[in-house]
């Protein structure tokens, strides 16, 4: 079965029609080539909906991640602003990180 296909208006129209007069979703199917849980979808808008919206937001993430990972490769300190960065873990006080810094001296205005 191709699951696929690409439908056009008049098929969808036709197959809620058949739908509506209550055949059954595998009978539909097997007319159409497609699945039995796309002609739900497509009887079902808000079915339909819940998955362009999720499908919506799985490419925002895809997006975002993408130009995460090209601000950190370019070192472009302008595009790092702008990422969302509020994960990082909170370090309790006291806490060793590694950092050797007894012998240092910082100037304030330096250390954000």
């Amino acid at each position: 079965m191709a699951f696929l296909r690409k439908l056009t208006d008049e098929q969808v129209a036709e197959i809620i029609e058949r739908r509506s007069t209550g055949e059954s979703y595998n009978k539909i199917a097997l007319d159409y080539d497609v699945s039995s849980s796309r002609i739900y979808e497509l009887t079902h808008p808000e079915v339909q909906a819940a998955k362009q919206e999720k499908v919506k937001a799985r490419n925002a993430a895809k997006r975002a991640e993408k130009k995460a990972a090209a601000a950190l490769e370019d070192g472009d300190d302008e595009s790092m602003d702008d990422l969302d960065l509020n994960e990082v873990d909170d370090v309790e006080e006291g806490e060793d990180l590694g950092l050797d810094l007894e012998d240092e001296e910082l100037d304030p205005a330096t250390v954000a």
